[in-house]
């Protein structure tokens, strides 16, 4: 009997994948449904549009739509295991692919078809490995958003996607919410789970970027988060070398100086004088136009130290 598959369920479990793919998707650190459902594309193909051939441009991905004129089997000299054109009445694209796949010989010429990938062109626009789906049918592709996933040795683009559909419709939980509910109701964020559906399987433009936002948002609070927990750590641990200092030290160091001191390098020198009598460890940074005096008051600052017989570099 098979149970629920939770967000730290291993991902061996999950359909699709078993025990001979779960050690390759563990080389790239995913082992639990949580971490698949975190690998995020890497890209997107957008779909939504058909575009007439004649307006294709190099390098970059389009779905047209057409009929074929042509649909033939490439030969032994040529790595090219299949040819299929397609014309729309504006142009004409060249589809090929090096690995023979299924039903692609039950394509007839004069048939309407959708294609969408990436193009190239060389003495006219082609298309490699492109997705075909017949104009009649349900389009898998075409008018859609489609992700791209970081390419994985031993499992294909196209199986990484299906797995991650495949979470996110066994998965029996949602992640939790890491932001605060002001956060997400001030800047106009979805919930976690709708944003993770919407950066896996995105219905359109606008829900995709605000998906995303949402964990380029997330990426960074955690980033103020750590460092406001480290800054309070910081704050309350005992500061193992607290300073010491009197109007005989200050006047000692000063008088190491050949130049009295401008009033914004005094404040300053108030300031770090504070922060290191506090029974706090300091954590300051020093900041200052080139010639302002920033050299000065950071060898004010060891000189401190010096006198209370601790090491400065």
């Amino acid at each position: 009997m098979s149970h629920p598959l939770t967000l730290d369920s291993e991902v061996r479990y999950l359909k699709g994948v078993g025990p001979a793919r779960a050690p390759v998707l563990a080389e790239r650190g995913i082992r639990t449904v949580r971490d698949l459902l975190f690998l995020f594309p890497r890209r997107y193909h957008d779909f939504t549009r058909i575009t007439p051939i004649a307006s294709l441009r190099d390098g970059e991905s389009f779905a047209v739509r057409g009929r074929i004129t042509r649909n033939a089997r490439g030969n032994r000299f040529t790595r090219v295991k299949h040819r299929m054109t397609i014309s729309d009445g504006t142009g004409t694209v060249e589809a090929i692919w090096f690995k023979t796949l299924n039903g692609l010989d039950e394509f007839a010429v004069g048939e309407e078809v959708f294609l969408c990938g990436r193009v190239s062109y060389r003495a006219g626009f082609t298309m490699a490995h492109p997705t075909i789906e017949r104009a009649s049918g349900e389009p898998r592709r075409a008018g859609r958003i489609t992700p791209v996933y970081p390419d994985m040795e031993g499992i294909g683009e196209g199986l990484l996607a299906r797995l991650v559909r495949t979470a996110l419709s066994a998965v029996s939980e949602f992640p939790p919410e890491v932001l605060p509910a002001e956060v997400t109701a001030k800047r106009g964020f979805p919930p976690r789970w709708e944003a993770l559906k919407a950066v896996h399987a995105p219905e359109d433009p606008a829900r995709l970027k605000a998906a995303r936002e949402r964990f380029i948002y997330e990426e960074f609070f955690a980033i103020q988060v750590n460092a406001a927990l480290n800054r309070h750590y910081l704050r309350s641990a005992p500061k193992p070398c607290r300073k010491k200092i009197t109007p005989r030290i200050d006047s000692r160091i000063r008088a190491r100086f050949p130049f009295r001191f401008t009033q914004a390098q005094e404040r300053v020198i108030r300031e770090i004088t504070a922060d290191m009598t506090a029974p706090e460890p300091m954590n300051r940074l020093l900041q200052g136009d080139v010639g302002s005096g920033k050299t000065a008051v950071a060898l004010y600052a060891a000189l401190l130290t010096v006198a209370n017989r601790q090491q400065a570099a």
